[in-house]
């Protein structure tokens, strides 16, 4: 299968390309240009290939403008399968304007359910080494589905990584969700939406202990993709 991998020199799309090479697959890359916006460019990179992915980097920009322009190009060439720049936690339910980070994801992915007839692929997942492998079996499936990984509660964490570094690791609490909350709002107060880095990770913590981003229904089981325990991420990565 030829792949185009949209934003391929990124971190993310450094690892698709081995797990593309590593699946035997030929690939074709498109390095970003001048900015997103070479339409000429980015249809001659869609003539010819079996699927794109679209790798570009998370900002509000490339996430939904340039990832617009791209998509559309992949349905004036005719290719069926497309996923789309996710690799983050399940925003499918959520609305616009309660986390700034996910407004553009949100807003491509309904601009797409009401204008096409492509049905992109989405991955839900924080680990993106073994997301990059869950994507190229995707696109090797034609009953793809949306699904991803699981989760570590911070207690296993801290007895997993206690074990594999012989060492004794303390929980300190800073305080509790309701303080967490009253911290991520005044951030947000105080800053603005164009400017929402400086305080939007407060809100991936509140998200997380309110547990709304928790996957119910996963699909490990249908791409025979060998996933790392934490134990073995750990092993392969002593620095951490």
């Amino acid at each position: 299968m030829l792949v185009l991998v949209a934003g391929a020199t990124g971190n993310l799309g450094q690892k698709l390309i081995d797990s593309l090479y590593s699946r035997g697959h030929q690939l074709e890359c498109f390095v970003q240009s001048e900015p997103y916006y070479d339409v000429p460019a980015i249809e001659s990179a869609c003539k010819g290939v079996d699927a794109v992915i679209c790798a570009y980097a998370g900002m509000p920009e490339s996430s939904l403008d340039g990832q617009l322009l791209l998509f559309r190009a992949v349905e004036r060439v005719g290719i069926k399968k497309y996923v789309a720049a996710s690799w983050n936690f399940d925003g499918k339910n959520m609305n616009l304007g309660v986390h700034e980070r996910y407004d553009a994801y949100i807003a491509f992915r309904n601009q797409v359910e009401l204008s096409s007839d492509i049905t992109p692929n989405y991955f839900f997942t924080r680990v993106p080494a073994e997301g990059t492998e869950f994507t190229v079996a995707i696109i090797e499936r034609d009953d793809a589905s949306e699904r991803a990984f699981g989760c570590y509660p911070l207690t296993l964490i801290v007895k997993t990584y206690g074990q594999v570094r012989n060492c004794h690791v303390d929980i300190r609490k800073s305080g509790d969700e309701e303080e967490l909350r009253k911290i991520a709002l005044e951030a947000r107060r105080q800053g603005t939406r164009r400017l929402f880095w400086p305080y939007i990770d407060w809100f991936y913590q509140v998200f997380t202990t309110d547990r709304l981003w928790v996957l119910e229904e996963l699909d490990n089981d249908k791409l025979y993709v060998k996933t790392s325990s934490l134990e073995e991420f750990l092993r392969q990565y002593p620095q951490l």
